[in-house]
């Protein structure tokens, strides 16, 4: 395989498949050959798909198939955001559900014809010989299916025009809300033994509306959720900070991931709590995720890397996991204390490894002990894996929320918001040029790849809200600078809508998309909707209110039945009608 920053793409190399990159050329090579395309798409975050991958990938008889029938094309989603979109699209129209990785087979000319997740060699390589002896012997029937296909796709990946205005009013979010709700419970029913993720970036949305709204019913059953997330598997009382992901839909199984963007985003729906409800733990939650932010991601060089992982197993490793007799060797005749203020079961065999739990007695974890159990962990160091890829979309995130988690949890704004500033400053000079052009990630001193869409959305507000609350110009001439390039680049006239690639760029990708839905992080889309609203409201231009309103009309009647899957677009609505609000009653007075 080629070279690649990507931690991911250097554990596939492992396997015995011929990996290609996704490249002009490698999809040239498939046509010239006529051959078949095959392409993975990945991430390191998730360990237990990873572990399956590589089980599936090192069998000789699917390395064999892929290398002689197909072009195999393995893709990191950090890497090819793009294509992680026309995936997860992909994936919902042909299994109706959305998870990482994914595997496509293509018609040489890149038209799909078939979309599933991880499975079993045996399963592998019946759909891979079913699609080998279609293209052989039935290609006629095999290309109208992969134009049917196509063609769902492309109505999928896109708004099709410019929607009437309307009146936009509160009732929208309740309807929204209320589906939401019912939906969300039928979901967790149905797929209770699924792997979870404790999505964040939904409840921030849910909570902003239920305290804007005085839904009591919905307050308590979010702080229901959030307790029962921070007492549990979920946050690490240990080093701080949550896990991303969780199996059999219980929070004492988690996966061992801790990834830099989410925990942001973890860390500021536990500061909201605490301006919500003020309870303390919710605080110290926020608090001890922030510290766990600074120790554990922060770049020697600046930035912070993406994430860490284990690099094996979650069954084998002990690094997140307590035994008796590891308490017993470093506590001495304390050993049953610590234990229960984490959560251990002291009948179990002494050398039997347990999973660390929040307790709530866990805030009685002295700096000393914290020190101790730091040490049994740093011994086992050895089992971790660092994404060291800095990722402009993760930074900018933080810098975005830095003020804001100051203001909720009551801290010294300064420290905060000159860190933010140093995000930015960081970004916008290591990762970008004087073009305004910004790359996707920087590793090892180098950058790598353009930027999309999300990047830029997300400098824009990082460096509104750093304008907001320090009222330096320059930020307000940023904001501004990147806002025109993204209008230039990426603005859809017959829609009103951004499209995640540079349109003004040569690109390999074979479907245009536009990030409306929430997958991993809020739309690139509905951030630039709320950028364009904090403009108008700071520059007072009408142009970008029209814009915003335009996207608002766009995807407002998709919104009802959408779940959380539209969340950052919900988020914009309740912006807007919180600023409505509050102006009619500005005018009023």
């Amino acid at each position: 395989m080629h070279k690649t920053p990507s931690p991911y793409l250097n554990i596939l190399q492992e396997c015995n498949v011929n990996w290609a990159p996704y490249s002009e050329k490698s999809l040239r090579e498939a046509a010239m050959q006529n051959r078949m395309i095959f392409i993975h798409i990945g991430s390191i975050n998730n360990i237990d798909e990873r572990e399956k991958t590589l089980k599936l990938f090192s069998d000789k008889c699917v390395s064999a198939l892929l290398n002689r029938y197909f072009i195999p094309i393995a893709i990191d989603i950090e890497d090819f955001p793009e294509i992680g979109q026309i995936g997860f699209d992909l994936l919902s129209i042909t299994e109706h559900f959305i998870t990482l990785p994914i595997n496509i087979f293509m018609l040489p000319d890149t038209v799909p014809v078939s979309c599933f997740p991880n499975t079993t060699a045996e399963n592998f390589i019946k759909l891979a010989g079913n699609a080998v002896e279609s293209y052989m012997k039935r290609k006629n029937t095999l290309e109208r299916a992969g134009a049917h296909l196509k063609h769902l796709l492309e109505k999928t990946g896109r708004i099709p025009e410019k929607m009437p205005p309307f009146k936009i009013r509160d009732k929208l979010l309740h309807a929204y809300v209320r589906n939401w709700i019912k939906r969300a419970a039928e979901i967790e029913k149905k797929h209770g033994n699924a792997v979870g993720s404790i999505h964040s970036r939904y409840y921030i949305f849910l909570l902003k509306y239920a305290y804007t709204y005085d839904k009591t019913d919905i307050l308590e059953h979010l702080k229901e959720r959030l307790d029962r997330l921070y007492y549990s598997a979920m946050f690490d009382p240990v080093e701080g900070g949550f896990f991303t992901q969780y199996s059999e839909n219980d929070y004492n199984r988690p996966l061992f991931e801790k990834q830099f963007s989410e925990n942001i985003q973890a860390a500021t729906l536990y500061a909201m709590a605490y301006n919500c409800y003020g309870e303390k733990r919710y605080k110290e939650a926020a608090d001890r995720t922030m510290e766990h932010i600074e120790k554990r991601y922060a770049s020697a060089s600046g930035g912070y890397h993406a994430s860490v992982s284990l690099n094996v197993s979650p069954e084998k490793s002990t690094y997140y996991k307590l035994s008796v007799a590891d308490l017993k060797r470093k506590f001495a005749n304390e050993y049953r204390k610590i234990a229960g203020l984490l959560g251990l079961d002291t009948a179990m065999p002494e050398e039997y490894p347990q999973i660390v739990k929040n307790s709530a007695a866990a805030s009685e974890i002295t700096p000393q002990t914290r020190a101790k159990l730091l040490e049994i962990r740093k011994e086992r160091e050895a089992e971790l894996l660092m994404d060291e890829r800095v990722i402009v979309a993760g930074n900018a995130i933080y810098a975005c929320i830095l003020p804001i988690f100051a203001k909720k949890c009551g801290h010294r704004m300064a420290k905060y918001v000159k860190k933010a500033e140093e995000i930015v400053e960081y970004v916008t000079t290591q990762l970008g040029d004087n073009s305004l052009k910004l790359h996707r990630y920087l590793y090892s001193s180098y950058s790598y790849g353009d930027s999309t869409l999300l990047d830029y959305a997300l400098i824009v507000t990082a460096s509104i809200l750093l304008y907001t609350v320090t009222g330096k110009e320059k930020y307000e001439t940023l904001a501004t600078r990147y806002t025109s390039y993204v209008l230039q680049n990426y603005l859809c006239q017959e829609n009103g809508m951004f499209l995640k690639h540079n349109k003004n760029e040569k690109q390999i990708m074979p479907y245009s998309r536009e990030p409306v839905i929430d997958y991993i992080r809020y739309s690139a889309n509905s951030l630039m909707a709320g950028n364009l609203l904090l403009l108008y409201r700071i520059k007072g231009e009408e142009y970008y209110l029209k814009l915003f309103m335009q996207q608002m009309y766009n995807v407002s009647p998709q919104l009802p039945g959408a779940g959380p899957y539209l969340a950052g677009w919900a988020l914009q609505i309740l912006n807007y009608l919180i600023y409505e609000n509050g102006e009619q009653k500005s005018r009023q007075a």
